[in-house]
């Protein structure tokens, strides 16, 4: 699900969710994004933390574009494992995201996998 959101006057984020899914039911959205990271088992949420600003910035996005609750997670393909968010920690780590200034948080976003 491709997006091109403009955040402000002098910001425009762009990106590709893998996989989005819509519950008509709830007007919910459930994002998630494939990682490929070779990391072991006992060290997965490792992959938590490194993606979680990825995350809370495709949250984000399509909330505003859609007006829909979000949920998001990775699913880890070496691993085997789906890794869920809570809705709280992606709202905050958005909130820190924006006291950056632009090239950190662009920094931040960069999908490594």
């Amino acid at each position: 699900m491709p997006f091109f959101w403009k955040m402000s006057d002098d910001r425009c984020l762009e990106g590709i969710v893998d996989l989005a899914f819509y519950d008509p039911a709830t007007g919910g959205w459930l994002i998630i994004d494939w990682k490929t990271n070779r990391v072991a088992h006992d060290k997965i949420d490792m992959l938590r933390g490194k993606y979680r600003a990825q995350l809370a910035a495709y949250s984000k996005v399509i909330g505003e574009m859609t007006g829909g609750k979000v949920t998001a997670a990775i699913s880890s393909t070496a691993n085997g494992k789906f890794i869920h968010y809570e809705s709280e920690d992606l709202v905050n780590e958005w909130t820190r995201l924006q006291t950056l200034p632009a090239d950190k948080f662009f920094a931040e976003l960069k999908d490594d996998a």
